[in-house]
C-alpha cells in the first residue's frame, strides 16, 4: 500500500477563482500542470480538432519567448522540460523540474503559456501544418486508427465521439480567430486546476500563481452529460483495410464507469487479470497455448464523466475471428466463476506493489490526481488502492458480467482486409 505521509497535500483557491493543490514533498523534483475542460468533446460543432489547435497555439509563441525554440531552451537549460496534451474532456499544459529550486522559473513559464501567447498569423500556419502531419501520421497506423475508430464507434453521435485531432477538412477551415475566441471562452480559472508535486513550500507555490497564472475567473457550468446516461453508437463493428498488410490490429471496447464509481476497483483488478502482462489469462491463452498474438493488453480507462474497459491485441488476419472468439470465451470463463482466490490474490497483490513503483514520482501522482481534482470528485490515491486491496472475487465476477456482456461489446479492426 501507498504511504499516504509521503505527499502532505495543501490546496488553495486564488482571488481569480483558479484551483491551486499541492503535494509537499521534501527533495522531490518538480512536476507541474495545468488541466482545463477545453477537451475535444466541448468543441464547436463543425470545428473538430479545435481544442487541439488550441493547445499547439498556447505554448508556440509568447511574449517573453516568441517561438517555441526559445521557451524550450529556456526549460532545458535547468535539465526540465514541458509538453501540452489533448484528451476528450480537457487539454493539459504540463512541466516537470529536477531541481524545487527552480520552481519560480517553471511558473513564470507556465503563466507565459496561459495567458501571454502570441497567436501570430505565422504560428498559426505552422501549427496547422504540424497537426496535419500529425493526422497523416495517425492514419498511417493501422494500430492508432483501431483505437481511434473504436472510440468514434462507442459514442458515435455524441460529444465524446468527437476526434481529438480533428480531419483534415475541419483543421483546414480553422482560423486564428476560432482559436482566440476559444481560448477566451474556456480558458478561465474556474474552468482549470494547477496541480504541483515536488520539494516545494505550498505557500511559495499559492504566490507564484497569484503572481503568474491571471486567468480570468469565467465559469465552469457546462457537464458532458449532467449524470444522464451517455448515449453509445448503434453500430458495435468497423474495419479499416490497410491493402497489402497481413496483420490486423484489434481493439474492443465496452464503456465502463469514471474512475472514481465503487466499480472501479474491481474493473482495474479485471484488466490485470485478463491482459496485465505475461501472466494475464489472455496472453497465456492466446500466446503460450494458442501462439495466435504476440502481445495483448487490457486496461480499465476513466474520463470526467465516463469510462472505458479496453482490450488490444494484433493478429494474421485469418485468425482475427478466432481471436475474438477465445476472448469472448475467457470471459464467460469468468462470468462463469472461473476466477480462483489464488489468481485474485495474485493480480491484486502484482497491481499494488507496481502501483506503489511508480507512484513514487512526482509526475505520476500530479497526473494521477489533477483529472480527480479537475472534476471534483474527491480522488484520493490512498483510498483507491484500499478499494483495489477488498476486491472480492465477486465484485470480480459482477462486473465481468455488468460490463463486459457480448451486446456492450465494440469491435475495431485495422490493418489487412477481414473476410
Amino acid at each position: 500500500m501507498l504511504n499516504a505521509q509521503l505527499f502532505i497535500r495543501k490546496s488553495k483557491t486564488l482571488t481569480n477563482g483558479l484551483r491551486v493543490v499541492v503535494f509537499e514533498r521534501p527533495g522531490a523534483p518538480i512536476a507541474l500542470s495545468l488541466r482545463i475542460r477545453m477537451g475535444a468533446s466541448f468543441d464547436p460543432e463543425g470545428k473538430d480538432g479545435l481544442a487541439h489547435f488550441c493547445e499547439h497555439m498556447l505554448v508556440s509563441g509568447t511574449e517573453k519567448f516568441p517561438t517555441k525554440v526559445l521557451a524550450a531552451k529556456f526549460i532545458e537549460r535547468l535539465g526540465g522540460r514541458f509538453w501540452a496534451s489533448t484528451g476528450f474532456e480537457d487539454l493539459g499544459i504540463y512541466m516537470m523540474l529536477g531541481d524545487p529550486a527552480d520552481i519560480g522559473s517553471g511558473m513564470m513559464l507556465l503563466g507565459e503559456f496561459s495567458t501571454h501567447s502570441l497567436f501570430t498569423d505565422e504560428a498559426v500556419e505552422t501549427e496547422r501544418g504540424a497537426i496535419l502531419s500529425e493526422i497523416r501520421i495517425k492514419h498511417s497506423s493501422p494500430q492508432s486508427m483501431a483505437n481511434a475508430r473504436l472510440h468514434d464507434l462507442i459514442y458515435e453521435g455524441g460529444p465524446l465521439g468527437r476526434m481529438i485531432l480533428g480531419t483534415k477538412e475541419s483543421v483546414a477551415l480553422i482560423a486564428k480567430e476560432d482559436v482566440i475566441a476559444y481560448c477566451k471562452e474556456r480558458l478561465t480559472a474556474s474552468n482549470s486546476v494547477l496541480v504541483v508535486v515536488g520539494g516545494i513550500s505550498a505557500e511559495e507555490v499559492f504566490t507564484l500563481a497569484e503572481e503568474n497564472i491571471i486567468l480570468p475567473h469565467g465559469s465552469n457550468t457546462d457537464v458532458l452529460n449532467d449524470g444522464k446516461m451517455v448515449t453509445l453508437g448503434v453500430k458495435h463493428r468497423t474495419v479499416l483495410e490497410f491493402p497489402g498488410m497481413d496483420e490486423v490490429h484489434i481493439a474492443l471496447g465496452y464503456v465502463t464507469v469514471p474512475f472514481l464509481s465503487s466499480d472501479a476497483p474491481a474493473l482495474h483488478v479485471l484488466a490485470e487479470l485478463l491482459g496485465g502482462g505475461r501472466s494475464s489469462i489472455l496472453t497465456e491463452r492466446l500466446r503460450h497455448i494458442e501462439g495466435l498474438v504476440y502481445g495483448i493488453f487490457a486496461k480499465k480507462d476513466g474520463e470526467g464523466t465516463t469510462g472505458e474497459f479496453t482490450i488490444e491485441t494484433s493478429s494474421k488476419k485469418e485468425d482475427v475471428e478466432n481471436v475474438l472468439s477465445i476472448i469472448n470465451e475467457e470471459i464467460l470463463k469468468i462470468v462463469e466463476g472461473g476466477v480462483t482466490a489464488e489468481q485474485l490474490d495474485f493480480v491484486k497483490s502484482k497491481l499494488l506493489k507496481s502501483r506503489r513503483l511508480y507512484m513514487e514520482t512526482s509526475y505520476e501522482w500530479m497526473e494521477e490526481y489533477s483529472a480527480g481534482i479537475l472534476y471534483d470528485v474527491g480522488y484520493s490515491v490512498i483510498e483507491f488502492d484500499k478499494n483495489v486491496s477488498r476486491v472480492t472475487i465477486e465484485d470480480v465476477v459482477r462486473v465481468t458480467k455488468k460490463y463486459l456482456e457480448p451486446s456492450r461489446c465494440f469491435v475495431s479492426l485495422a490493418g489487412g482486409i477481414v473476410k
